[in-house]
């Protein structure tokens, strides 16, 4: 039987029995990189699983809220690595909300002090069409992918004779040669059933990785509201160090507008995260005045942890030739030295990769493993 075929009774059979299946490729996340990457890898070889602990939502697939193709590095490495991209250089500035105006970073007036990865957003930016980038975009293509997947949960992870053994939820066992992680770092390692076998390195990258939780408020307006295409920063509040709703006007529905902002994930009640909302409406609503009334839909999402500006690659770099097979994709994934040195661009130093540019590499990296 085909893989495929043995895939698609698995997924009838999950619930009764325990399974064990193999293959060449095992792709584990949920998010645009690793549909992306599932969809790469099975032009090449039908031996490909996807597994994706959580299910697919078309308003979560692509990157999300304010442009990451940040700062002087991202943006040049971006060009180096999508030479044809339709690129819109506006560089456009990034602004907060202060005495009842908008005003510039790096004037006499200071904003609300800015919470880690926030200051990242006060960067010089970039927007891209998405749809170049990626082919798994479309709602089609997502909702195809997610027929083949697997929707379990990794449980555990053990590593011997050069084969990756990951037990999943309803008593899944997969086995690849070739393990492609898109979940968190420090998830991987927490599934790890024998840490002891793994590097030291490892742990400190994955400990690099970590960082506040976040979450997304897309608002559809019934019209257009302003023409600020800049990025805006609106706190959180006036009296305390709670950082701030940080967004960007939708560059091809101007009634559109996304805001991320983060949380600590002890304090993500229903209830907190409600009230953050309803203060973001508030504020918006002062600042323009009747947006409340303008508002026809909202969407909102919590993701578990954001992407960090300080991840450890030396680290990861210093343990990847005791872990045989495994690649990390995504905003965290590290950046491979041996792979960065082909891109042959002295003038950018890894360190300052983040975001997007960052899971683009990654997926270069896994592509050429």
């Amino acid at each position: 039987m085909s893989l495929g075929g043995r895939l698609s009774a698995l997924k009838k059979k999950v619930d009764e029995v325990a399974k064990v299946i193999e293959c060449e490729s095992l792709v584990i996340g949920s998010d645009i990189y690793s549909l992306e990457l599932y969809a790469q890898l099975k032009k090449k070889s039908d031996s490909v699983i996807l597994v994706s602990p959580k299910d697919f939502a078309a308003e979560n697939i692509r990157p999300f809220g304010p442009s990451t193709i940040r700062g002087r590095e991202n943006i040049a490495i971006f060009q180096k690595l999508y030479p044809e991209a339709s690129v819109s250089c506006d560089y456009g500035v990034s602004l907060f909300f202060k005495d009842q105006k908008w005003r510039k970073f790096g004037g006499r007036s200071k904003s609300e002090k800015l919470l880690d990865g926030e200051e990242f957003y006060t960067s010089p930016r970039t927007r891209i069409n998405w749809n170049e980038l990626f082919e798994t975009s479309s709602r089609e293509s997502i909702n195809s992918i997610q027929e083949e997947s697997l929707q379990l949960i990794p449980q555990a992870i053990s590593f011997s004779d050069n084969t990756w053994n990951v037990k999943l939820s309803a008593g899944t066992d997969i086995r690849t040669t070739k393990l492609f992680w898109g979940e968190r770092p420090d998830f991987f390692t927490d599934c790890f059933t024998e840490s002891s076998k793994l590097p030291p390195a490892l742990f400190e990258y994955a400990e690099s990785t970590k960082s506040d939780g976040k979450y997304l408020v897309k608002l559809q307006l019934k019209e257009e509201f302003t023409d600020i295409q800049d990025t805006l920063f609106i706190p959180l509040s006036y009296t305390h160090d709670w950082g701030h709703y940080i967004g960007e006007i939708d560059s091809e529905d101007a009634k559109k507008i996304e805001f991320v902002a983060s949380i600590d994930l002890d304090q993500s009640s229903e209830e907190e995260v409600t009230r953050r909302i309803k203060t973001l409406k508030r504020s918006l609503d002062k600042i323009f005045p009747g947006f409340k009334k303008n508002v026809s839909s909202e969407y909102f999402s919590l993701f578990e942890n954001s992407a960090s500006t300080v991840i450890a690659d030396e680290k990861y770099n210093n343990a990847k030739e005791s872990l045989s097979g495994l690649v990390f994709i995504g905003e965290n994934a590290p950046i491979d030295s041996t792979y960065f040195a082909t891109l042959e661009n002295e003038e950018v130093k890894v360190s300052r990769l983040s975001h997007l540019c960052r899971a683009l590499i990654s997926l270069r990296q896994a592509l050429v493993y």
